[in-house]
């Protein structure tokens, strides 16, 4: 009986504690069922958004490496259809509705009594109170773009109430829900670690090549300096590469490796990656969380020059300049090694997704003697000038006489490395910008070079370009140059600034074009800037002052000047008393707004970008009828305007 009664108000206690605790929580304003999130050991507190209770697939996950960002949420497939019912995650409230042609289209965002939001993206339409609410607000803006937010518990749901349909909307490149979760700071969490049934992942993570990098003038890699990649080999379930990697001097390891979930195809993010030489750390990544405002960091996360050249994101296993993403740890060097001579170490690279399965490769790496290094079997088709870091690369024939001219020094230099037949030339970008004569034959001059550096303000001037680099534009130092030249067409220009393939951008950086030709006055408001690519062209637009037009950039390469004199272009899709639906489009600025009026009444039409359509929302009154209006305008401010009647 003592036992019992011992049990007994050690049960009251705990019901005690219990109650005063869950008793904090109302006062706090904390529902009971959101003390705990399953993530903290705690009850099934959100429920998966689409088909619960169903195995579902990914096509992309959190943390998953994107041209300029880092994924910030699962992309859950849906079969390629739209209008799937998507489910609140749990109890809260609607805090946030946003609709836009580009991004994340139409979206929700529902903040919960936990202190963290999900966000619900690509929609197709949006269901209930919330949706009545929203299509008013557009009717009041007339407008179709919005980005509104709410107060607590204005728009109240519970877990499991339909609040939105699936959909494909905004830059979707598929049917597909783009669902995050967020801590109560905005800060990007891992829906997977929530543990969704729905989800199924027995499948590791896969490996597929490793690239090393020379991090110093005096550097080389298999006997040269420059960066190799080496095949990754998988055998009985092991990943290893087949020879001893040589090397010498201070280097950089790069990964190329990526998840794979069940039952999908699509390659997806690794959260976690680990390296280690005779088992002590080199480099970890772990991530976690991610921050919105380091997302653009991850151009300094994986090689982005190898990026533009390949079309492959390598993983750096190093922490490189500029980089303040706070999810590494490394060794003192910051991830980059120097071996001694002869000196032999066993590399491990792990793997790991965000449910526990792991890949591993193993490999060897030797420390080159120094008498090696003109040891080389190499003759390629590779440019005979490369610029990698800070370092100028130049090959040439070994029976060629190569000068270099550096503040009016006019000097003969010896090749760094050879072989049968190429000499290897280094030049250190950070000792002077020079030129460079082959045979007295000039090679390389740089059309107004500058050395441009990170946190420091620089004004670049030219006759036809000037450049504005404020403190926070760089990661890294940028070899910059620019140059100008006529186009193949009439009153075509082609102004060039930097070089995208060894460079990117934090932030914007100011530029001012200061064009030859005569723009008509009447004509200059069609005129506008353009960024070149290849054969096509993205609008910018810009501010014009004289014969200078001055715009912001976030993107370096070829820019020119074009007038769009051209309306946009409208063809009737369906005319009916249920519904309207026109293809517009434009050959070179792009759209910029559209408005359709019914009896001079404002109709809210839908858009989708990537088929060129516009259509009416579902009618809940009195059918069309009468005179149909549309005027399209386009970036340039051209006008094009429709007219049309409803058949009777």
């Amino acid at each position: 009986m003592k036992i019992k009664k011992c049990s007994i108000l050690k049960l009251n206690n705990t019901l005690y504690i219990i109650l005063v605790f869950l008793s904090s929580a109302v006062l706090a304003g904390i529902e009971p069922d959101s003390v705990r999130s399953k993530a903290d050991g705690g009850d099934d507190y959100y429920m998966f958004p689409i088909r619960p209770n169903e195995i579902n697939t990914l096509a992309g996950n959190m943390g998953e490496l994107r041209t300029s960002h880092f994924h910030a949420g699962l992309d859950i497939r849906t079969g390629g259809r739209t209008g799937l019912p998507v489910y609140a995650a749990a109890d809260g409230y609607i805090s946030r509705a946003a609709v836009k042609s580009g991004g994340y289209g139409k979206a929700l965002y529902i903040t919960h009594y936990n202190g963290e939001t999900t966000v619900y993206a690509h929609l197709d339409k949006f269901n209930g109170a919330i949706g009545e609410h929203i299509k008013e607000h557009q009717y009041n803006l007339r407008s179709l773009y919005l980005n509104k937010y709410f107060k607590k518990d204005v728009f109240k749901v519970k877990k499991g109430d339909i609040i939105a349909y699936s959909g494909n909307s905004g830059s979707s490149a598929g049917p597909h829900l783009h669902f995050e979760i967020r801590d109560k700071d905005q800060q990007i969490l891992n829906p997977l670690k929530y543990d969704f049934e729905e989800i199924r992942d027995t499948t590791p993570p896969i490996f597929k090549s490793l690239a090393l990098t020379p991090k110093s003038i005096d550097s080389r890699i298999s006997n040269k300096f420059d960066r190799v990649t080496f095949p990754i080999m998988h055998e009985n379930n092991s990943y290893l590469i087949k020879d001893t990697i040589q090397v010498f001097g201070k280097v950089g390891f790069e990964l190329l490796a990526y998840d794979k979930l069940n039952d999908a195809n699509y390659k997806c993010g690794i959260p976690k990656i680990s390296f280690e030489l005779d088992g002590a750390l080199v480099f970890r990544q772990k991530i976690d969380t991610i921050n919105f405002s380091v997302q653009r960091n991850i151009l300094t996360h994986y090689n982005y020059p190898a990026y533009i050249s390949s079309g492959q994101k390598y993983h750096k296993l190093y922490l490189d300049d500029g980089n303040e993403l706070p999810f590494y740890k490394t060794n003192q060097s910051k991830g980059l090694l120097d071996l001694k001579h002869n000196e032999i170490k066993e590399g491990v690279i792990k793997i790991t997704d965000v449910l526990g399965n792991e890949s591993k490769l193993i490999f060897h790496i030797k420390g080159m003697p120094v008498d090696a290094i003109h040891d080389i079997k190499e003759v390629s088709n590779k440019p005979k000038v490369k610029l990698l870091e800070n370092t100028l690369i130049i090959k040439e024939p070994v029976q060629s006489l190569v000068t270099m001219m550096t503040d009016s020094v006019h000097k003969n230099i010896n090749p760094a490395y050879h072989s049968d037949e190429m000499n290897y030339y280094l030049i250190d970008l950070r000792k002077g910008i020079p030129n460079i004569a082959i045979n007295d034959s000039a090679l390389l001059t740089f059309d107004h070079p500058s050395v441009v550096v990170p946190n420091k303000s620089y004004a670049y001037y030219s006759p036809h370009i000037e450049v504005n680099f404020s403190r926070n534009d760089l990661f890294d130092t940028v070899y910059f140059s620019t140059s100008y030249r006529q186009g193949d067409s009439l009153r075509s220009e082609v102004f060039t600034i930097g070089d995208p393939t060894h460079s990117s951008l934090k932030q914007s950086i100011n530029v001012t074009l200061k064009t030859d030709n005569n723009w008509d006055p009447q004509t200059t408001g069609s005129a506008h800037v353009y960024k070149k690519h290849g054969n096509n062209h993205s609008f910018i637009g810009g501010i014009w002052n004289g014969s200078n037009i001055s715009f912001k950039t976030r993107e370096l390469g070829d820019f020119v000047i074009l007038s769009d004199m051209e309306s946009p272009s409208i063809s009737a899709i369906r005319i009916s008393k249920e519904s309207i639906a026109f293809a517009i489009k434009d050959n070179l600025s792009g759209i910029n707004k559209f408005d359709v009026f019914v009896n001079n009444k404002w109709v809210l039409m839908d858009y989708d970008y990537k088929i060129a359509q516009i259509w009416s929302d579902e009618l809940e009154n009195a059918p069309f009828t009468g005179e149909v209006r549309l005027r399209v305008t386009d970036n340039a401010g051209n006008e094009q305007t429709y007219l049309t009647k409803i058949p009777q």
